[in-house]
């Protein structure tokens, strides 16, 4: 039997994982409008290490949302879909990285405005903008921009 060449996604060592989750940690937040403080900050410390982890192996995200983040059947929360991800470092040297992917309500400025950027900076902004939404059950701003009230007050 001839061996299957799966298409390169652009990560040297690619595995497909699955894995079931009896939850959609979307799903949860909206049911509970919002979780407490308590238990916000305990899915987010497990969500801040996973990104830690992933930006350590030298690689970013860029698309951390609600909606790929998912909660197992013993309440572990799991980061997943990983198609934007990429090196922080280019290969071609650069230290910036290019493109303008993710969901527009988690963007960072730089992102969104479709200049160069830092693939930690932006992954660690879209996961303030994740705190919020599980604390408060909506959306701090509609994109992040000067104009609008909640951004102004973090620059």
């Amino acid at each position: 039997m001839e061996d299957y060449k799966y298409p390169s996604l652009g990560c040297p060592n690619q595995l497909i994982l699955l894995e079931y989750c009896e939850y959609e940690f979307f799903d949860i937040v909206h049911r509970y409008n919002g979780l407490s403080e308590k238990l916000a900050g305990f899915y987010f410390r497990r969500l801040v290490n996973a990104v830690k982890h992933i930006q350590d192996k030298g690689y970013c995200h860029r698309d951390i949302k609600l909606a790929n983040c998912f909660v197992s059947s013993d309440y572990d929360i799991k980061l997943a879909d990983f198609s934007f991800g990429c090196k922080l470092q280019p290969d071609n040297g650069d230290a910036m990285l290019k493109g303008k992917v993710g969901t527009k309500r988690y963007m960072a400025p730089e992102l969104y405005a479709g200049h160069q950027y830092n693939g930690d900076d932006v992954d660690n902004f879209a996961l303030g903008v994740l705190l919020f939404c599980i604390v408060m059950n909506k959306f701090p701003f509609y994109r992040a921009r000067r104009s609008d009230y909640h951004y102004s007050k973090l620059i």
